[in-house]
């Protein structure tokens, strides 16, 4: 009996999870790498030994003639090689080729809800200086102005605007850089600042239907540079959960996600819910056993079951309503410019009675920059507790042990 084979683009971050969990259905896994250079990002999190075969580029791939039975993206930049090679190989599990751009191009997305009648925000994209100063002076023009790449991921050149200038000087600096993904930004996006509480709402989508997997409320620091502080897990039952619900599921078909996982970031304003964007993967350095705890299951985890099966698993709504503990999960920030001579407190973190887990991007010997993204953050820590006064006692005692840190190294001296 021949079995199974999957293929997966770009394993990276959470999706390095997912191979092992499509190996637990005896279903064979191979990986393409999509591109040359894989971000500094995710260069640690590749698992290769996962994989039957590793393929370098599209066309040492479709020389080997190979039957896929689903195709898996793992990164924002995978959305369009999986869209092509799910026409190539006839993949029945794929997401039309045709609307590719408004799963990818944060600007088209929000043109497509536009389109079709749900909430959207005045905003513009251009290469052109002249074009974005004629918007930007618009006599009806409101700051704040949000700018930001128009393909990138972890707030990776996002500046909230309070002026004409600033917001210029936002866009030379987007234009003249690339992406986290390292790549070049052709063109800069402005939007009109939405405010209101922000969430992520994590799913799983099959043949045209909608599982929502998780909801977070997101807190930010304030500032021009709206980066993460934490995330906190949201009750299913919470006032803001039902909307979040019906509103995600019709972004997922207006942008016509019919299949796989999807990162939505949406902010409820006084008009109701908006789109900030969709990022069609799974929710950035998930730790699924901490969503075992909450849950019973996890997006990772759940993708791989529905995509095997074929079909939603039944005990997903019952789940859901059986919330067992709060997932917090906090950015670790660096306030300076400096070598960290001594270690940071990693292990104290360890000590807290909610610690869950961390991600760590800095040790003992790298630099350090002020925090303005993911990509300059330190790393990440995850907290769970039945109860939710102890994730967030723990928490605003990691953000005292890291003040305390950069306090006591004041005096280091700057590398810049």
């Amino acid at each position: 009996m021949i079995k199974k084979q999957s293929l997966i683009i770009d394993a990276y971050s959470s999706a390095s999870l997912l191979a092992p969990e499509i190996l637990s259905f005896n279903i064979l896994c191979d990986h393409l790498n999509s591109r040359k250079k894989i971000p500094k990002l995710y260069k640690n999190s590749f698992r290769p030994y996962d994989f039957t075969s590793l393929y370098e580029s599209v066309d040492s791939l479709l020389n080997e003639k190979k039957r896929y039975d689903f195709i898996l993206g793992g990164c924002d930049y995978s959305t369009p090689i999986v869209d092509k090679l799910g026409e190539v190989f006839n993949i029945p599990t794929r997401n039309p080729l045709k609307t590719t751009d408004y799963r990818r191009d944060k600007f088209l997305m929000i043109e497509r809800l536009k389109k079709v009648g749900l909430a959207w925000v005045n905003q513009i994209k251009s290469s052109s200086i002249m074009e974005i100063k004629t918007w930007l002076l618009n006599t009806n023009r409101k700051y704040p102005i949000v700018v930001k790449p128009l393909k990138s991921a972890g707030t990776d050149n996002v500046t909230i605007c309070m002026s004409f200038e600033d917001a210029l000087m936002s866009v030379n600096k987007v234009l003249s850089s690339e992406n986290i993904y390292k790549e070049k930004n052709d063109e800069a996006l402005l939007m009109e600042y939405l405010g209101g509480r922000e969430f992520i709402v994590d799913t799983v989508s099959y043949d045209g239907s909608h599982l929502i997997v998780a909801i977070f409320q997101v807190f930010k620091k304030k500032g021009r540079t709206p980066v993460l502080d934490y995330m906190l897990l949201e009750n299913f039952h919470s006032s803001f959960s039902k909307d979040l619900i019906v509103y995600s599921k019709k972004i997922l078909s207006a942008l016509e996600l019919q299949y796989g996982p999807a990162h939505l970031e949406i902010v409820i304003t006084p008009i109701g819910p908006h789109l900030i964007e969709l990022n069609p993967r799974f929710h950035g350095h998930l730790n699924p056993y901490v969503m075992n705890k909450a849950f019973g299951f996890n997006q990772i985890r759940l993708t791989a079951e529905i995509y095997c099966h074929r079909f939603f698993p039944n005990y997903i709504n019952a789940s859901l309503k059986k919330q067992k503990g709060w997932v917090l999960k906090a950015l670790i920030h660096s306030s300076k410019r400096l070598r960290l001579t001594s270690r940071f407190p990693w292990v104290q973190f360890t000590r807290l009675t909610s610690y869950q887990s961390s991600y760590r991007w800095r040790n003992l010997g790298d630099y350090t920059s002020p925090t303005t993204s993911l990509k300059s953050a330190l790393g990440m820590v995850y907290l769970f507790h039945r109860e939710k006064k102890i994730v967030e006692q723990d928490y605003k005692i990691i953000r005292d042990l890291e003040n305390c840190f950069f306090n006591k190294h004041h005096n280091i001296v700057n590398y810049l």
